[in-house]
């Protein structure tokens, strides 16, 4: 699985170009519990990836509750690194992660 990037052609234009694919594993994600902050609820989930994790093409776990903790609302912040290769172009670039929360055992 890659990550596509997207590179903005100018500070002026909103339009991008394709900049390249980069491996998923190039992407990791970081959540540390104090980045976690429960709205309404019961106790809230534990970070899954408080060290940090690298992304793969296989469904990974940023979060987990115990049985009958959980429930509720809550506001997750997570910091992302990209590794990019030495021969990327200096500029912005933009791509989106998608997440998915699954409710259940």
């Amino acid at each position: 699985m890659n990550l596509a990037l997207l590179q903005k052609e100018n500070q002026s234009n909103a339009e991008f170009q394709s900049a390249g694919l980069f491996p998923v594993a190039n992407l990791r994600v970081k959540l540390a519990d104090t980045d976690s902050v429960k709205v309404q609820g019961s106790n809230k989930p534990s970070s899954s990836v408080s060290g940090g994790m690298t992304l793969s093409p296989s469904a990974q776990n940023v979060v987990a509750a115990t049985s009958g903790s959980g429930m509720g609302a809550y506001q997750f912040t997570p910091a992302f690194t990209l590794i990019l290769p030495p021969s990327t172009y200096a500029g912005v670039y933009q791509s989106v992660v998608v997440a998915t929360a699954i409710s259940g055992p």
